[in-house]
């Protein structure tokens, strides 16, 4: 929730990710609204605005939580995220279920992915409590090959899941929010063109036109900011 204080300043916090299909604002859409945090977990709520309502409502949810889809036999990513999700059931799920989003985009996993792709590529595997996430976006920003393509699966797996929840509750915009996203910023930005290539590609591209994507580039706890607006709110009402 954005509080009294943060209205009319959201865009020096919010950009469109991808400026020649996105306004610069209403950051905060009329309808509806997804906020996605990748974070510890992944974090994900819906801020809905409707006549109906004096005062938008928030939404908490665990959509990070839904199953992952992977591409088909014929797309060019398949094979290897077939192997990547494989590997990730094998670990937590005795290989019986599909990893969901937050197995890949969260900060959590970050080591795994990177565990997995280190492992294929020297043949020697790092136990997990010796890889940091934040130390990989460290090293992929200073060339690192393996730590740069696990921030790249992270990111395409972030978009991924942001496709989903959207399509499905019909969502205008979304917001790409809090700390990780701004530190981050520096990957999202080289790499927004890739990102786009999947946050585009679904079965309804017409669906697509109409859902505007920000990226949040400077650091503001909305998290926090917005819990205590809805706790004074609350309070204010008794």
């Amino acid at each position: 929730m954005i509080d009294a204080q943060m209205k009319g300043k959201l865009t020096s916090f919010f950009e469109p990710l991808w400026p020649d299909k996105t306004p610069k604002e209403p950051i905060i859409s009329k309808t509806r609204t997804m906020l996605i945090d990748a974070g510890t977990g992944l974090g994900i709520a819906l801020i809905e605005r409707t006549p109906l309502l004096k005062l938008p409502y928030v939404f908490a949810t665990e959509l990070g939580h839904l199953q992952t889809s992977i591409n088909m036999m014929e797309s060019p990513q398949h094979d290897s995220e077939f192997h990547l999700t494989q590997y990730i059931s094998d670990m937590m799920y005795d290989g019986k279920q599909a990893p969901e989003f937050e197995d890949i985009a969260s900060g959590r996993g970050i080591p795994v992915v990177y565990q997995y792709y280190y492992n294929q590529i020297t043949g020697k595997k790092i136990p997990l409590n010796e890889i940091n996430a934040e130390e990989i976006a460290s090293h992929a920003k200073n060339g690192d090959r393996i730590a740069y393509k696990t921030m790249l699966t992270h990111h395409q797996f972030l978009m991924r899941a942001a496709k989903a929840v959207v399509t499905s509750l019909s969502c205008e915009n979304v917001l790409l929010a809090l700390d990780n996203q701004v530190k981050n910023d520096w990957f999202v930005q080289r790499e927004k063109d890739r990102l786009a290539d999947e946050f585009f590609n679904f079965i309804r591209p017409d669906w697509m036109k109409k859902i505007h994507v920000y990226t949040q580039r400077k650091l503001q706890n909305f998290t926090l900011r917005g819990t205590v607006w809805l706790a004074n709110t609350r309070l204010n009402k008794k």
